[in-house]
């Protein structure tokens, strides 16, 4: 069985869709919640098993490890507000994990990163494997460097680079959006 986690801020407007499409494939659902000052918490209520509260911090990767000694099952699949989750991929993972789960410690998925509504599928930003996302409980602890990743003690599997299983990300909904997150990455 797997744990699912998400890390929010703010995040009113992507959370319940983010949510819905990770519970179906999770016995347990955490949101990790970073003071938010929206109604995140209280939309993702009825759909988490628990909330957890951090810090506001800058350098938000090492926040989800306050998800691990939380969760209840040994896997933890880590998923940020603005990432959906298909019923394939989770139907995917799930087989890994129950069927193959002694061969690896950690899962990459692709991703399908959205610009302005559309998925950019050249430039490097497909197949966009980003870190292992899907992990076992004692082989890994997140950074403290801002998407400083995942520190892994184990071996890794990669999914196909199939759009079909992608995770799809909707990174920046607008060119302003895409300069307000440029300039607080960037300062």
């Amino acid at each position: 069985m797997i744990t699912g986690v998400v890390l929010a801020r703010n995040e009113e407007h992507n959370i319940v869709d983010c949510l819905q499409s990770l519970r179906p494939h999770v016995a347990e659902l955490l949101l990790i919640d970073m003071e938010s000052s929206d109604r995140t918490v209280e939309l993702a209520q009825p759909l988490v098993s628990r909330v957890l509260t951090h810090p506001l911090a800058a350098q938000f990767d090492a926040a989800r490890n306050v998800a691990l000694p939380a969760a209840a099952h040994d896997w933890l699949w880590f998923v940020d507000a603005d990432e959906r989750i298909s019923a394939a991929t989770g139907a995917l993972v799930n087989q890994l994990v129950r069927e193959r789960g002694k061969e690896f410690e950690a899962l990459l998925i692709p991703f399908k990163t959205y610009f302005c509504g559309q998925w950019i599928q050249h430039c490097g930003w497909w197949t966009g494997y980003t870190m292992p996302r899907v992990l076992k409980r004692g082989h890994f602890r997140f950074r403290e460097q801002l998407h400083g990743g995942v520190e892994l003690d184990g071996r890794q599997m990669q999914l196909a680079a199939d759009p079909a299983l992608g995770i799809d990300h909707f990174s920046y909904l607008n060119v302003d959006h895409y300069v307000v997150k440029a300039n607080r990455y960037t300062t």
